[in-house]
């Protein structure tokens, strides 16, 4: 899937489309179609645009005309084609391309290819600021991977088939030449034959033959023989090579089959199953998925806000963290009711009350009582173990109201 966002791919797509063109043209007037005919790895290459009653002019530095022509033609400017549609004020504009890299690198980014599970389904996405672009990209991107591996296939295959016929070529040519050479080697036995009928001089052939098998060392029969015998092996020589290079040349007629076989049995194995379309609502933001994102992030801030906000709270607000504090078990009673009757109870008539305690109970000084009343809610746990350091081993009641 990754050879998708390649250049071999999204590289040719952007290409074609002439993605690395960008315009900025008068108002009402828009680029519907723009084609690159020859990259370029110039910087701000930059083109002049003017548009008058209908007219489109393209120069470059405001100088040189490069092309021109009406609102809703195609225009063929030499390194690129663009057709301007719409109905505006007359104005100037800019036509400029950008480095191949950095329209790619842009691109990349915007493309995402996904695989779905285990399937051998391929989804691509193409996020940007232009819908109809994006679906155009896709689409072209999907058309141009399904048919990719047909087309690297019949390019090869052209490439197999050119170096196949200038292999034919070259092979009929050397049978052409052996073959010459052969028929001038048989001709060239004529001489031998000659040589031999000149050394019988005006004995009949016959005496001739005997009086050359009674004599081999004869110096004339041995030059004939080794002539005859030299001229034999060469064109048994030749003869053999020229036996090899028909092999060959059949076995290039055969591979030429085969490639035309291949090429006519070559089929993309993918295809499109679905086109891009255009999305019926926006992809993002999606409301819902914040507004419940939104919600679980704040229970759990609130959350985490509370819990430290108990850490660091030294106050003491219920009698399990009264009881924390104090280390030890003390009578804690939560009405005046429950606290008068205790008193009475235990005899004590003098009570010294701190912090909100009962209005009906008089408080007296620490020193002349005989008990302690604290109502602890709300007191810094530090001021609470200073009160009892004061309090000088006498009685203590709490009351939490």
């Amino acid at each position: 899937i990754e050879l998708i966002k390649s250049r071999a791919i999204l590289g040719r797509v952007i290409f074609d489309m002439g993605l690395n063109i960008k315009a900025k043209l008068p108002e009402g007037y828009r680029l519907s179609y723009r084609r690159t005919i020859v990259d370029t790895v110039q910087r701000g290459f930059n083109f002049d645009v003017e548009i008058n009653d209908g007219t489109v002019r393209i120069t470059y530095k405001g100088k040189k005309e490069i092309c021109s022509g009406n609102v809703g033609d195609t225009l063929r400017c030499g390194l690129f084609e663009i057709l301007i549609d719409g109905n505006g004020r007359n104005g100037k504009g800019k036509l400029q391309f950008i480095k191949p890299s950095d329209t790619y690198n842009e691109w990349k980014e915007a493309v995402s290819v996904d695989q779905q599970g285990l399937t051998d389904l391929i989804n691509i996405t193409v996020n940007h600021d232009s819908i109809h672009l994006s679906r155009e990209i896709a689409n072209s991107l999907a058309s141009y991977y399904v048919n990719y591996e047909a087309k690297i296939s019949r390019k090869l295959i052209s490439k197999i088939r050119n170096q196949l016929l200038i292999l034919l070529d070259s092979t009929n040519r050397k049978i052409n030449q052996l073959n010459a050479r052969l028929k001038a080697m048989k001709m060239d036995t004529i001489p031998v034959l000659s040589f031999a009928l000149d050394a019988m001089t005006d004995k009949a052939v016959a005496e001739a033959l005997k009086w050359y098998f009674r004599n081999p060392g004869d110096p004339k029969l041995k030059n004939l023989s080794k002539e005859f015998t030299k001229r034999q092996f060469e064109y048994y020589n030749t003869y053999e090579m020229y036996k090899t290079i028909v092999m060959d040349r059949n076995m290039v007629i055969k591979a030429l089959h085969e490639v035309d076989l291949y090429e006519a049995g070559v089929v993309p194995s993918s295809y499109v199953v679905a086109w891009a379309s255009l999305p019926s609502k926006p992809v993002w933001p999606r409301k819902k998925l914040i507004i419940l994102i939104g919600i679980v992030l704040g229970i759990i801030l609130a959350m985490g806000i509370v819990l430290l906000y108990d850490l660091i709270d030294r106050r003491i607000n219920s009698p399990l963290q009264l009881k924390r504090v104090m280390g030890g078990d003390y009578p804690v009673f939560f009405s005046r009711n429950s606290l008068r009757k205790f008193i009475a109870l235990n005899g004590w008539d003098r009570i010294h009350c701190m912090g909100k305690g009962p209005e009906d109970i008089e408080s007296y000084p620490m020193d002349e009582a005989n008990a302690v009343c604290i109502n602890p809610r709300g007191m810094d746990s530090l001021e609470l173990i200073q009160v009892l350091r004061k309090a000088e081993q006498k009685p203590i009641v709490f009351l939490f109201e």
